[in-house]
């Protein structure tokens, strides 16, 4: 196997320097039918960036079969799966982001985001913006330590870009600013500020109860994919919590080290939290690795009426073909939507759960909207 993997390793490399051979590849990709294109799009990619996971080679076949890498192959843990075929291809997720990304001008910038919602008159479901700091110059009714002082808590959030990054959480206790739970002044808080970047000065929201007990050193945002059939209501394909950790920080991105635990849409429980470790491995948590609180089987207060309500929200959200939204569950057992994705890296959170093309409904959206499956 060693021997297998060097030999693969110098075809990688032979490849990686030879860009007509990669184009030729690259071509090919878009002209074959389903699964041949999938097959190509996951053997370029492993081909050029390295294979990151020692797997027999008949596994390797039936992952590149399936159109996955070699990470998420053993992520999805599809060696014991039953139904392999259900789990949507590197290359259809890809193909999904330019079919499926009407609008996404309205969900890259948040700004924009904020205005369309207020257009909508769905401005009581999003967090209130206080102003906009631009140039590293905050413009705002009040000065920033001002407003600081006015609110106890507020998060300085960048406009754009996606993965938690940026985000600027500040807080007045004991007297003290807190910068992301550290000990500063204004002039630290204004050192932290890109000046290069545009933040939107927004309300900190307070979480449910329960997920104040699971993590309360971050927000922990419930992630929902929706999909927008033509002459449909939208509907939930996938939902899961994301949970933050010590690793995390202040975020609860899988990407800086969060958890995802999986929710049962009809009864709002959680299934035990994944935690991504090195690439193909993860580790499962029935309790928070750093509170020790329960996560598996614990059911979100009142679900089928937050369920029920953001679908109706949905109703008049209908400019969009599919969005990854970030909800946040409040303490009053209601919610506040953060912000909208079209652009999803590869449904990883969601996948590492279940199949995405379990259900029926979700297949055929695909199918219709012309996403190879």
């Amino acid at each position: 196997m060693v021997q297998d993997l060097t030999k693969i390793d110098q075809i990688r490399k032979n490849l990686s320097n030879n860009g007509p051979i990669v184009g030729l590849l690259s071509g090919l990709r878009y002209l074959s039918p389903p699964p041949l294109n999938g097959v190509i799009h996951v053997v370029i990619k492993e081909l050029t960036n390295g294979l990151k996971v020692d797997l027999p080679l008949k596994h390797r076949i039936k992952a590149y079969k399936l159109g996955l890498p070699s990470d998420k192959y053993c992520e999805y843990g599809i060696k014991k799966s039953s139904t392999p075929n259900l789990y949507l291809s590197e290359f259809s997720a890809q193909i999904s982001y330019s079919k499926l990304g009407k609008n996404e001008a309205l969900l890259s910038d948040k700004e924009k985001f904020y205005e369309y919602m207020c257009k909508k008159n769905l401005r009581k479901f999003t967090p209130t913006v206080y102003g906009i700091i631009k140039n590293g110059i905050y413009m705002g009714e009040k000065n920033l330590l001002g407003l600081l002082n006015e609110k106890g808590r507020i998060v300085l959030k960048p406009s754009k870009g996606s993965g938690g990054k940026g985000i600027i959480f500040c807080e007045i206790k004991n007297h003290y600013i807190l910068i992301n739970g550290k000990k500063g002044k204004m002039e630290n808080l204004n050192s932290n500020i890109e000046k290069s970047c545009r933040y939107l000065v927004m309300e900190y929201c307070k979480q449910a109860d329960f997920l104040q007990k699971i993590y309360p050193r971050s927000a922990n945002t419930v992630r929902i994919l929706t999909l927008y059939p033509e002459y449909e209501d939208p509907f939930i394909a996938h939902a899961y919590l994301r949970i933050g950790t010590n690793k995390s920080g202040r975020v609860d991105n899988i990407s800086q080290g969060g958890l995802t635990a999986e929710i049962d849409l009809e009864t709002g429980r959680l299934s035990s939290a994944v935690e991504f470790l090195s690439p193909g491995e993860i580790k499962l948590h029935e309790k928070h690795p750093d509170t020790g609180s329960q996560i598996k089987n614990v059911s979100i207060p009142k679900w089928n009426l937050i369920k029920n309500k953001f679908l109706n929200i949905n109703q008049k959200l209908r400019d969009f073909d599919m969005v990854v939204w970030d909800v946040l569950l409040t303490k009053k057992e209601d919610f506040i939507i953060l912000e909208g994705n079209n652009k999803c890296p590869h449904f990883r959170g969601s996948q590492v759960h279940s199949p995405l093309l379990e259900k029926r409904k979700t297949r055929e959206f695909f199918r219709t909207n012309g996403i190879p499956i």
